[in-house]
């Protein structure tokens, strides 16, 4: 209503919508910042099916309202795929992952710049389960302990297709990522190979690796 002129506003106008799960001072929020928030979170606990009282973000969870509110969608279709696997005897199957993914919101990763193709500041990433933070200790990503179904699908469907020779293969982390074709890099971290596969609808996309690497290049 505001961009067709229904609406005259007297004072500053945001250019984006104020996410509200970030700003450290409440008490710097105007009356109207409070009631559309409201008025957000309702709306969009409605489409979603969703509870309103689940959508609370806490400070500094790296989260925004709308990601909360993707990710537990994630959580609902994880939940519901597992569920069904157990009780038919079956593995996950491709349309059941690609449900959960679709619905997962990525988080926007700076942190990534050994991937981070030409003239991007950022990409869609988020790792699950194990992470080693700057100072060099190991623990549980906040997001595994947030949405344990989805870490447990994707486990799930990786063990369900380990080929025989390698049916010993351990893993601690999964990295996911959307929509970017990762630049000419050579993976720094790992301990051991790695287990890699696509999902959706695309063109291009093909996994390049050089098996003889001599690190010249």
């Amino acid at each position: 209503d505001y961009e067709r002129g229904f609406i005259k506003v007297i004072g500053p106008v945001r250019d984006e919508p104020l996410d509200i799960s970030k700003v450290m001072d409440e008490k710097a929020l105007s009356d109207v910042d409070m009631a559309i928030n409201r008025w957000y979170k309702r709306e969009l606990a409605r489409n979603l099916g969703l509870k309103v009282s689940d959508l609370h973000v806490g400070k500094g969870s790296g989260e925004s309202l709308i990601m909360r509110a993707h990710r537990l969608v994630a959580q609902r279709e994880a939940r519901a795929a597992l569920a069904a696997a157990k009780k038919q005897s079956r593995k996950i199957t491709d349309d059941e992952m690609l449900r959960v993914l679709r619905s997962w919101a990525f988080a926007r990763n700076p942190n990534r710049q050994n991937v981070l193709p030409d003239g991007q500041d950022w990409v869609w990433s988020d790792t699950l389960g194990l992470i080693r933070d700057r100072i060099g200790d190991i623990h549980i990503t906040a997001a595994s302990k947030t949405y344990p179904e989805v870490v447990n699908i994707m486990n799930r469907y990786l063990l369900d297709r380990l080929p025989g020779e390698v049916r010993e293969f351990k893993w601690t982390s999964l990295n996911v990522n959307c929509n970017y074709a990762a630049k000419l890099h050579r993976d720094g971290n790992n301990f051991g190979p790695s287990f890699i596969k696509a999902f959706g609808e695309f063109s291009g996309g093909a996994l390049n690796y050089w098996p003889e690497d001599d690190k010249k290049v």
